[in-house]
Order: C-alpha cells, then sequence, then structure tokens
C-alpha cells in the first residue's frame, strides 16, 4: 500500500435540513488522537486513490475558487487559521450549492493535508463522508444502542472525494487533482461536484493507460507475483485479447475475471488486484482504472540467448498460423522447432 501521511485535519458538518453548515474553529489535534482513527482515514485515502471511478482533472481557470482556496493554504502550510478558513469557505459552497440543488446528502466534510509516502508530495484531500447509523451491543446495559453520524467503514466506497496537489505552480502540471464523485444512484460522475464545486474537468490519456496494465500485468507474471510457471508468450497472448483496442476497460471486473484460472480464491484476487493498481498508481500517479483500450498490434520474437538468430511475427498468429515447439533430441541437445502453416514464406538477405 502507498504510505500516506496525515499532516493536519479538520472536519466541518452540513445538515440540509438546517440553513447553514455547522463550520468549527479549530483544527483536530491528530497527535492526541488513537493512532487507529488516523490509519483510518489514511486507509480511506490509499482506497479511494485506487477506486476505478477515479477521475484525473485539471482546474478549468487558475480562478477557480478551491483552486484558490488551496493556492492559500500551500503558501501557508503551517497557518492553522488560514486553514480553518479556507475550509470553511469550501464547505459553506458546497452547502449552498447543495442546498440549492433536489439533493438531501448531509454529511461531514472532512479535509486533509497528507503527504504522499512515495513521492514526497503534498495534497489536500477533500472528503464528504454521509452518515451512518450503527448498532451496538451494550453488555452492562443488557441491550442495544443506536449510533447516529457514525463515518463509512473502509470497506464502503465514498462517494464525493478530491485530492488536489498543493503548491505554487500546480497550474502548471498536466494534471491537478483527482475527483471521485460515485453517486449512489447510479454509476456516472455526476456535474454537479466536479462542474460547479471543484469547476474541474476529467483529462484522460487511453493509450497510456493500456500500456502500463499491460506491462504491469506481464512484470508480474514474470516475477511469478500471479502464479508459478506461467510462460510469458502465452500469457502476453491473453494479456492481449483482455486489451482489445476498443474495448471498454473495467479494471477491477475485467482483470478480475482474467485472473480467475490463475488465482481461484476470491479474496487472494482482491488483494493481488490491489497490489496490481497500487503498482500501477506508483508508475503514474496519474493512473485511472475504467478507460477504452487504446493498443497496438504486438509482435512476438523468438530467438537464441545472442540474439544472432531472430525471428518476428505477430502474436495474434501463434497457435493459429505461427507454431512454436521446444525439446531435446537424442543426443541430449536442445531444439527449436517452428512450423508456419498458411503462409509461402520467401528467403531473403540484408
Amino acid at each position: 500500500m502507498v504510505g500516506i501521511t496525515i499532516k493536519k485535519m479538520i472536519a466541518h458538518y452540513m445538515d440540509l435540513n438546517q440553513d447553514k453548515p455547522t463550520l468549527v474553529d479549530r483544527i483536530i489535534d491528530i497527535e492526541k488522537e488513537d493512532s487507529k482513527i488516523i490509519s483510518f482515514f489514511s486507509e480511506h485515502i490509499e482506497k479511494a486513490l485506487t477506486t476505478k471511478q477515479i477521475k484525473i482533472c485539471i482546474f478549468q481557470t487558475d480562478k477557480a475558487a478551491v483552486y484558490m482556496d488551496c493556492l492559500d493554504i500551500s503558501k501557508k502550510l503551517e497557518d492553522d487559521d488560514c486553514f480553518i478558513g479556507a475550509t470553511a469557505d469550501m464547505t459553506a459552497r458546497l452547502f449552498d450549492y447543495m442546498k440549492s440543488s433536489t439533493s438531501k446528502s448531509s454529511g461531514t466534510m472532512i479535509y486533509m493535508i497528507y503527504e504522499n509516502d512515495s513521492n514526497g508530495r503534498i495534497y489536500l484531500g477533500i472528503l464528504k463522508m454521509d452518515p451512518n447509523e450503527g448498532i451496538e451491543f451494550d453488555p452492562l446495559k443488557y441491550s442495544f444502542k443506536v449510533r447516529y453520524r457514525m463515518l463509512p467503514t473502509v470497506k464502503e466506497k465514498l462517494h464525493k472525494t478530491a485530492f488536489v496537489k498543493l503548491g505554487e505552480n500546480v497550474f502548471s502540471e498536466e494534471s491537478h487533482l483527482y475527483v471521485l464523485d460515485k453517486q449512489q444512484s447510479g454509476d456516472g460522475v455526476s456535474k454537479f461536484f466536479m462542474y460547479n464545486f471543484l469547476e474541474a474537468e476529467e483529462v484522460l490519456n487511453d493509450k497510456k493507460m493500456t500500456k502500463i496494465i499491460d506491462e504491469t500485468l506481464m512484470d508480474y507474471a514474470v516475477e511469478n507475483k500471479i502464479a508459478e510457471g506461467i510462460k510469458p508468450l502465452d500469457f502476453k497472448q491473453e494479456v492481449d485479447k483482455l486489451l482489445s483496442s476498443g474495448k471498454e476497460f473495467d479494471f477491477d471486473n475485467d482483470v478480475d475475471n482474467f485472473l480467475k484460472s490463475y488465482v481461484p480464491g476470491e479474496e487472494d484476487r482482491d488483494k493481488l488486484i490491489e497490489d496490481l493498481k497500487q503498482s500501477i498508481r506508483s508508475k503514474n500517479e496519474d493512473s485511472y482504472f475504467q478507460f477504452t483500450v487504446v493498443k497496438e498490434s504486438t509482435m512476438a520474437y523468438v530467438n537464441n540467448a545472442e540474439r544472432s538468430i531472430r525471428i518476428q511475427f505477430p502474436l495474434s498468429l501463434k497457435d493459429k498460423n505461427v507454431f512454436i515447439e521446444t525439446f531435446t533430441d537424442d543426443d541430449g541437445k536442445k531444439v527449436t522447432k517452428i512450423l508456419i502453416k498458411g503462409e509461402e514464406m520467401h528467403e531473403s538477405y540484408k
């Protein structure tokens, strides 16, 4: 898992049945909080960043209100008053947007300045956490009691979340923030949170994502992290079928189905898929997990150790037109037999 170090935290509350949000005037003293609570929020960030609905985004303008608030925070990272004021402003604006809409989704707004330990980058996490009700048994009173406004567990997906890069030159970068806006009633990203509140838009590079996932799956196979004894060329052929150009790709579902023959256990697959996603994000922070596959055909090569003998062909022809057999002859020598069917071959030199 990618390490997350929380530097500063504050929470405001929005009850849409009220006329205004409940804004607090002090940050949370994370030094005095139970370490399990800090881990709870760190795990939420880690989970959200690899959720398949995460979107890689840019601010539409350098005058976007959330961007301006984050710029102020960037310039005064140690200033608690600045952090309190900026997060209160964001909460009030979001409250006003939601109050004027049909939404009745009250919730706690959690703001965290955190560091990604793998790259040392500082971010502002904006997490809207919808309240839950929980039932707890009280053994002293021999009865159950209801706990209201409980925050969702790390197994529950957050619906509205943003992770904004902090820094004075963020606007010049290829991406500015990562947005998750998963509506409970549908699978699409709503325009409200991203466009109205964050004033952001999605940026895509499907060809790059296809390449990263292709390479990561092959690396895991070659390093025996998926299963023992995988033949790279055969596995690559299966990966090419998985990542066929033009396919609408859903990492969680498609990779889970792909791995079933290699990793039968559901829990083992879940862990492997999470490891794969973390590895992909470590290679490219701007990774996302739902896209349209953009991929060129793969070329396969058969060569000796010195690469002085080399045969090249499209991998899609393997076991259709091109057949490869390797064995040891009666004299104990290694033999590679290549059979090409359906093609008239010609000799040439260079």
